[in-house]
């Protein structure tokens, strides 16, 4: 079943989308590294033609790079659409993660004489999971909240990029 994408939904496609701006502004600043190079190497003997066209298929490469790693995600923002698919809840965990560095090494010593310094416990984390077709997808506590093992959701996915856009009850 099809529908139409929500402004939510057009605002996470375009998201994604930056990883492959961001590459292609890579691939640009290094061609003005070599402009920089090449200037300051060559002071009289400036090789115009040379330079242009060197210019001309960096931003080439940039923007074919940029267009290459995004193409799925122009074409489902052109189509408009999304696919939803229906599925059974196997199961529904909850579990605590612990954020990567938070937390400091604790010294016996000095944590005992200056805890505030020296002992920080790790800041700690629900997840709430729901487990469909043996893969784990993350939610947030108020859908978890809703959900029972075995209820159906709807899983919302782009046509073309196939990510995963929400999941409803």
């Amino acid at each position: 079943m099809t529908r139409e994408l929500t402004y939510k939904d057009i605002k996470e496609i375009k998201y994604e989308k930056r990883f492959g701006i961001i590459f292609s502004c890579i691939i640009i600043a290094f061609g003005l590294l070599f402009n920089l190079n090449y200037f300051l190497d060559h002071n009289k003997n400036i090789n115009w033609f040379n330079i242009c066209l060197i210019n001309i298929c960096i931003c080439i490469l940039s923007f074919g790079i940029q267009f290459i790693m995004n193409r799925k995600y122009y074409k489902d923002l052109k189509s408009r659409n999304k696919n939803v698919i229906v599925e059974r809840v196997d199961r529904k965990e909850r579990s605590i993660t612990y954020e990567a560095g938070s937390g400091m090494l604790n010294r016996p010593i000095l944590g005992y004489l200056f805890p505030k310094l020296w002992k920080q416990e790790m800041k700690s984390k629900n997840r709430f999971d729901l487990i469909i077709k043996n893969t784990r997808y993350e939610i947030d506590e108020q859908l978890y909240e809703k959900i029972n093992n075995g209820d159906t959701v709807e899983m919302h996915y782009t046509i073309f990029s196939k990510m995963l856009l929400s999941i409803e009850l």
